[in-house]
């Protein structure tokens, strides 16, 4: 093996600048200050570190390794959870959720131990702020009472069911300091005022999409923790964030050595897996995410359900998995994953063009119409909406594939951030999501229009269904309700879903990154094999 090459960064950052190339450290490679690096690719931008705005899993990322919650997911193929910074957590009655913090956790900057007191105003700041991304999470909260600096009680309207299967282990239960974001104002976007996990951010740009996070020399694993709980969270000194919005690009990346680990193309699963790069290991995993497009409805003409009907029948989803994602995903019939409770597992109909142009006729569009598709500027979802493209000229319908990328396509449909949502016509989108249904399913209520639901779709049906499921302690009930919901959303057709994705891991093979079972990162876990 060749000797590290020892530079500073500023000369490393200059060589690749005037390369123009990315600014990687490869496997040969490590700073002048001496450490165990790993480097890792992240596929979307950076938008906020504050658990209050979270709109990518890249932002999920480095919260993590920066904060507590009471629980974590388990490493894995099986879903489950493990005690984190609580040291007891139980029901009272099903409205009542009792849990000690673990004494000795603490703040950065002088600021003591991680309190009940912190956890109150992190989740009632979510849980009841207007402009907070997750609040939908926390709509049973009544609040959190206080018995004691480590001792406290989660008390709810009514039972929620899924506050272990993705409430409690996810970001919008990410604790974070009280005073020290009631110093600041009590919001920030990539400079948070104290921290209490393992890493800390030792250098952020957002020119270079670069985030390195490393120890955090006030952190101690949990006192009194074993077993699972007990992991040693910091083996890696620094751990290195860089995005690289192309999967082909950080493909490529890996294999000239500049990456120690990266997500792949979905497409690429299928080669990869016949020809594992030396001294590496291909990881693959189901995703509990979903794929689909949309149809604004307050747009014409897919206000008319005839039109959108027509739009549906003339979608092969097959083709789209086979020709976008090489087969590498399962076709969907909802937005609820297999596997999960609520999957509606039925007999997807075949596309029918002859219909389409006979719905497309009777709604007064018998030579079709144009129209554009917006989508996230990413080489499978763009490839899937060309394939679109394709299907719908065969029924007169013209489509222009619009492109954006994150930075700007995240914010099309919000009202808060313009009018641009009044111009959205079809949407292609692909999300990740959690093992429980409620985190696909809670977007597209009524109360989601303006907010996630681009499609502007209104059913009271739905919602109310919604409400009940997320609130039901029956799992019969619960899954026969999410499978009514994606029915409903089929008849009304302003989604087609399309598949579920694969998620593929291309990972050194001295590196454990400890994935949770549908292979989403939780850093502060991450190992050596």
């Amino acid at each position: 093996m060749l000797p590290p090459i020892r530079m500073n960064r500023r000369q490393v950052l200059q060589q690749a600048g005037a390369a123009g190339v990315l600014a990687f450290t490869g496997p040969n490679f490590s700073w002048a200050a001496d450490g165990k690096v790993l480097n890792i690719r992240v596929r979307n931008e950076y938008h906020s570190f504050d658990p209050l705005i979270t709109i990518s899993e890249t932002d999920t990322v480095v919260m993590h390794a920066l904060f507590e919650r009471l629980v974590e997911y388990n490493s894995g193929d099986t879903w489950g959870w493990h005690l984190g910074a609580a040291e007891m957590i139980e029901y009272e009655t099903p409205t009542r959720l009792r849990f000690r913090l673990r004494p000795g956790i603490t703040w950065s900057g002088g600021y003591g131990n991680v309190s009940v007191e912190d956890f109150k105003y992190s989740i009632e700041r979510i849980a009841f702020t207007e402009t907070a991304t997750n609040r939908m999470e926390w709509t049973q909260l009544i609040e959190v009472g206080v018995d004691g600096p480590q001792d406290g009680v989660i008390i709810m309207k009514a039972p929620q069911s899924n506050l272990f299967s993705n409430t409690l282990p996810r970001d919008m239960a990410t604790i974070v300091c009280k005073e020290a974001m009631e110093e600041i104002g009590g919001k920030f976007t990539f400079d948070p005022p104290a921290w209490s996990g393992p890493y800390k951010i030792g250098e952020f740009s957002p020119t270079t999409g670069t985030v390195v996070l490393v120890r955090n020399e006030e952190h101690t694993p949990y006192p009194g923790a074993t077993g699972k709980e007990g992991v040693d969270e910091v083996y890696w000194d620094e751990l290195r964030f860089t995005h690289v919005a192309s999967h082909k690009s950080a493909e490529l990346a890996y294999l000239a050595g500049d990456l120690d680990a990266t997500d792949i193309a979905e497409s690429s699963i299928p080669e990869f897996r016949e020809n594992v790069p030396a001294n590496s290991n291909l990881v693959t995993a189901q995703t509990t995410g979903f794929t689909w497009m949309g149809m604004n409805v307050d747009h014409e003409p897919f206000g008319d359900i005839r039109v959108r009907r027509a739009i549906q029948a003339a979608i092969d989803a097959e083709e789209i998995n086979d020709g976008a994602y090489f087969g590498a995903a399962t076709v969907g019939t909802g937005i609820i994953a297999p596997g999960l409770e609520g999957y509606w597992d039925v007999e997807r109909p075949a596309p029918d063009r002859d219909k389409a142009r006979q719905l497309l006729a009777e709604a007064g569009f018998p030579n079709g119409f144009d129209t554009h598709i917006t989508v996230l500027n990413s080489d499978a979802q763009v490839a899937a909406c060309q394939i679109i493209q394709a299907q719908l000229a065969q029924i007169g319908v013209n489509v222009e594939v619009r492109k954006y990328e994150g930075g700007t396509f995240w914010n099309l449909g919000l009202e808060v951030k313009g009018d641009d949502w009044k111009d959205l016509q079809l949407i292609f989108q692909q999300w990740t999501s959690s093992p429980d249904p409620n985190r696909a399913t809670q977007w597209f209520t009524t109360a989601g229009v303006g907010d996630w639901n681009w499609e502007r779709w209104r059913s009271d049906e739905y919602t109310r269904l919604n409400e009940e499921a997320f609130t039901s302690v029956d799992a019969e009930e619960r899954d026969q309700k999410y499978q009514r919901m994606m029915q409903v959303m089929w008849e009304d057709a302003a989604y087609v879903p399309i598949n579920h994705v694969q998620i593929g891991w291309l990972v050194r093979d001295h590196v454990n990154m400890n994935f949770i079972p549908n292979a989403r990162l939780r850093p502060r876990r991450i190992g050596s094999a």
